[in-house]
């Protein structure tokens, strides 16, 4: 099983869904604070925006850590 990847729909009104299979569960589709985690954000930083909304948000946004991980390795090949 390959899962979908985090990303916002073309439109402004809705968001894609990522669903998860879980042995002995079935499926599920990903919560807002698992989406957080998954982009390197803290759980809850899209807290107060309905559910579409945060998916949205999490869908467009960048993964924090892979962002940081680059801009140090710029910031270092500046100074040599």
């Amino acid at each position: 099983y390959i899962a979908d990847t985090l990303c916002a729909a073309g439109g402004k009104t809705t968001a894609r869904q990522v669903f998860i299979r879980e042995d002995g569960m079935g499926i599920r589709v990903l919560s807002p604070e698992e989406r957080e985690r998954l982009q390197g954000f803290p759980v809850g930083w899209t807290q107060g925006h309905s559910f579409t909304a945060r998916c949205r948000m999490l869908g467009n946004a960048m993964t924090v850590p892979v962002v940081e991980h680059f801009g140090r390795a710029i910031m270092a090949g500046e100074e040599n």
